[in-house]
């Protein structure tokens, strides 16, 4: 914006300076006057004309017709006096015009009958009709009947019939309206030439920028932003163009340096990156022109590839014996489209058999170990290379086995970490094995299972024991010096000399016992590390419980001692003493059949 504008409408100007958002200061010059009009951003904020200011007079001067446009691109006003859409002030201002329009209209014919009165017209001001000129008014006459009177007909200038409309009125229509046509085919006129030319400037513009920028990425993706915003405009197609044109420079760009640095990669035996870098070029310009040379490039380079993998293969397989089977799948996979293809199928058809014989090995060595998902690797690589062998159906019945063998083997898993995590709880690891087991009858971790119930139950009497032990001590530290404790699970009578073990075989087996197992109890025990337990004599037992302090019992019971009675009643029966615990009772040494089920305290020392 900026220099000076005639013969464009000042409303129509100003429509484009608000659509555009231009901040400058308008200075209005007519036959009418002077004026400035002040826009910020395509707003009027101000106006002055005279001794008019703002609203009044952006009025006035929008009214003023063949006005000169001078621009200045700065604009002095920081307050809004307008606060008014400039549409109200356009319309505002071409009533005006109007209205100047009609008072002009009139002042003629005024001036025409001046004239005509001083050319001879009476002073009396009547005028003397033309005989010649036609009536133009006159009503035609009416018939009148026979015995009827005639009446002239009145009419009344002021009331129009209702079924013309009045010149007058289309005539104010008509001059209305033709100026506001006039305005808005000139606004659309402009507007549109203004946008194409600023279009133009626009794409120029662009033009000189990417010209200016060396990388031809930065080109693209200027053009391709404009693109974007101007899909459908005038410029797109040859934008479209250009940028196609700057991809297949980049093709080529990118190609040449494919080249150098693949040739280096071939020369150092690295075929397979050298490939790959051609791949990733490909994949990047999927549709350029030079793909065709790309893709010659990666049938050169995978046909050496080919030729190198094959050579090794035979290389790595001699000697091999079933295990070139490996060898020839692992290169039929990573080359499934080898010239050398139909070689290696033909290899492998014919040592299937000797490869059978080489994975059944291997399968019983990993039961051997119970590598079961070793196993089924295995398995799994023999039917993936001989899917219609005929041993394939024998091995898949065996892949069923070791599936449940590690499905079992996970649960067995599971339940050894639910075990750890419940530490010394033995009774409820004991539950959850057993639980599992009620549930699973026919796991194959049955064996396992039952392993961990009894070293759980074991655990759990060793517990109970040890509990039982600290409750003796416990018993035992409130009797005076007699009893003295030993860490060991012993205790000593400073009384009688004797030693005797802290529990007795109640607590042990936490169950009683006949004579013969207190004998056989007493002849196992290592408590202490001593190994020449005893049964006590009925005297070392009274001394023990008869004589105070007593020894602490937690419960009521009686003790297997070693003396023996037989007797002959049709067989030979066997009677042997015990002594209770109960202090209250006259009877210190009773006798019990030895059938009878009771409990023993073993003691060493001498009798």
């Amino acid at each position: 914006m900026g220099g000076k504008i005639q013969g464009v409408s000042l409303d129509s100007f100003l429509q484009i300076v608000q659509m555009d958002r231009i901040t400058c200061t308008l200075n209005v010059i007519s036959q009418e006057g002077s004026g400035f009009l002040y826009f910020i951003k395509g707003e009027l904020f101000a106006a002055t004309t005279g001794e008019l200011h703002n609203v009044e007079a952006a009025c006035r001067i929008i009214s003023w017709e063949d006005a000169v446009i001078e621009i200045n691109n700065s604009c002095d006003q920081t307050e809004n006096k307008i606060n008014q859409p400039l549409m109200n002030i356009l319309m505002e201002g071409m009533r005006l015009r109007d209205e100047a329009a009609k008072s002009r209209t009139k002042a003629e014919p005024d001036t025409a009958i001046k004239k005509g009165k001083k050319k001879g017209q009476k002073a009396s001001g009547t005028e003397k009709q033309d005989d010649s000129a036609p009536a133009v008014d006159a009503p035609p006459p009416l018939s009148v009947g026979k015995g009827q009177k005639s009446e002239k007909r009145l009419v009344r200038d002021t009331e129009p019939t209702a079924h013309y409309a009045s010149p007058h009125g289309k005539k104010k229509i008509f001059t209305v309206a033709l100026p506001l046509i006039v305005i808005l085919c000139g606004l659309g006129l402009t507007v549109y030439l203004l946008k194409a030319r600023q279009l133009r400037l626009d794409y120029n513009a662009v033009l000189s920028r990417v010209e200016t920028i060396i990388p031809l990425e930065k080109k693209r993706l200027i053009l391709q932003e404009y693109l974007q915003k101007n899909n459908n405009g005038e410029f797109a197609s040859d934008t479209e163009k250009r940028i196609k044109d700057i991809e297949e420079q980049l093709v080529q760009q990118d190609l040449s340096t494919v080249e150098r640095e693949a040739d280096l990669l071939i020369q150092n035996g690295d075929l397979e990156q050298a490939l790959s870098l051609y791949t990733k070029l490909e994949q990047k310009y999927p549709e350029a022109h030079l793909s065709g040379r790309i893709s010659e490039k990666k049938n050169e380079l995978s046909t050496l590839i080919d030729t190198r993998a094959h050579e090794t293969l035979i290389r790595l397989s001699k000697g091999k014996g079933a295990e070139r089977v490996l060898l020839y799948a692992e290169f039929l996979k990573a080359h499934p489209g080898s010239s050398h293809r139909p070689e290696i199928e033909k290899r492998v058809s014919e040592i299937a058999d000797e490869f059978y014989r080489y994975t059944e090995q291997q399968i019983l060595e990993n039961e051997k170990s119970e590598n079961w998902k070793k196993s089924l690797g295995m398995i799994q690589q023999y039917i993936d290379i001989y899917p219609y062998s005929e041993h394939t159906g024998v091995l898949k019945k065996y892949q069923s086995l070791c599936e449940e063998e590690i499905r079992d083997g996970n649960a067995f898993a599971d339940l050894l970490k639910r075990g750890e995590a419940l530490g010394n709880n033995y009774d409820q690891v004991i539950k959850i094995y057993t639980d599992y087991l009620n549930g699973h009858p026919h796991t194959r971790a049955k064996n396992k299972i039952n392993q961990e119930i009894e070293k759980n139950k074991a655990l759990s009497e060793k517990k109970r024991v040890a509990f039982e032990i600290q409750k003796m001590t416990d018993l035992l530290s409130g009797s005076s010096d007699r009893f003295i404790v030993h860490p060991n699970g012993t205790v000593k009578d400073n009384k009688t000399g004797l030693m005797w073990n802290l529990i007795d075989s109640t607590t042990f087996l936490n169950r009683c016992i006949d004579y013969q197992e207190a004998a056989n109890f007493v002849k196992t025990l290592d408590t202490g590390g001593y190994t020449d337990w005893r049964l006590p004599t009925p005297e070392e037992l009274t001394a023990l419980y008869r004589q105070k302090p007593y020894f602490p019992s937690p419960a009521p019971m009686w003790y297997w001692t070693s003396q023996i009675h037989k007797r002959y009643l049709g067989r030979w029966m066997v009677d042997v003493d015990v002594v209770s615990t109960e202090t209250s009772t006259e009877e210190e040494i009773k006798n019990k059949e030895s059938w009878h089920c009771g409990a023993v305290r073993a003691v060493r020392g001498n009798r």
